[in-house]
């Protein structure tokens, strides 16, 4: 049973990696710049397998002492999008513009499953967002809602 379980495993793994190719190529994103994570590390692993450029943020600049605004400018710099849990990178996109592009999770303490399974739903509305100049989400257990952003 256990090698039937693996190679479902595998080919799941690959059709999400395809799907997230194709909607990244489709809209013109770099699929090896495309989003720095401020959360969980088991998210960076499982979006690298979806196709998607993820680095979290304590592999970048000074790692876990990177300051807020140094993570903006990355960011910024890069063109990507910040999935981050931190309200202030909110505050920071609405009163300076920067992070551009943010998705904040506000779902508390939940399983990494459960997350990576609310990604895997939105994914692609959430590539289409991070497509444009600026756009701010938040992705509760109600959905992923795009508010107004920062101009």
């Amino acid at each position: 049973m256990a090698p039937l379980i693996y190679s479902l495993d595998l080919a799941g793994t690959f059709v999400f990696a395809l799907s997230g190719g194709l909607a990244a190529a489709r809209i013109r994103l770099d699929p090896f710049g495309f989003a720095v994570v401020a959360i969980v590390t088991g998210l960076v692993k499982r979006l690298r397998e979806m196709g998607v450029g993820a680095t979290h943020v304590n592999r970048v600049l000074d790692g876990s002492r990177t300051t807020d605004a140094a993570i903006c400018t990355f960011v910024d710099q890069g063109g990507m999008l910040l999935i981050t849990k931190d309200g202030d990178f909110r505050d920071s996109h609405y009163l300076r513009g920067s992070p551009a592009r943010v998705l904040r999770v506000t779902l508390g303490n939940l399983p990494n499953a459960e997350l990576v399974m609310l990604l895997e739903r939105y994914w692609e509305a959430i590539v289409e967002s991070a497509a444009q100049e600026r756009c701010y989400l938040e992705l509760s257990r109600e959905g992923l809602i795009r508010l107004p952003t920062a101009s």
